[in-house]
């Protein structure tokens, strides 16, 4: 299960993976997407969710079906499967007023490597 708190309240976000982080880091609002190398590409695991009252989002159990399921992943990429290393950001809005970009904004990543 991912799961991402200290988040705005009620906004819409959503989890992305991917077999590489960077080298290219780009901006998205007040954060930075630390996901995707030169040859790979950003998986979004649906669906967008929204951060509630407490500003947190969970996804999961399932990440490892959702991630094979084939109308989300290119085969190029493949899916989620064990000795495999993925990476995990959340993306969401930010329009608190106080905030210096106030559109969108990212977590941290995380990198994990799956085992059986």
């Amino acid at each position: 299960t991912l799961h991402a708190v200290n988040l705005p309240t009620n906004e819409s976000a959503l989890f992305l993976m991917a077999r590489d982080t960077g080298p290219v880091m780009n901006t998205i609002g007040g954060g930075l997407l630390c996901l995707g190398g030169p040859m790979n590409k950003i998986i979004r695991l649906l669906p967008v969710t929204n951060t509630g009252a407490n500003g947190s989002v969970d996804l999961g159990p399932g990440i490892v079906n959702l991630s094979c399921d084939g109308s989300i992943v290119n085969p190029m990429i493949g899916c989620i499967t064990p000795g495999t290393t993925w990476n995990f950001q959340l993306y969401f809005r930010d329009t608190d007023p106080n905030s210096p970009c106030s559109t969108a904004n990212t977590t941290n990543a995380l990198s994990a490597t799956f085992t059986n």
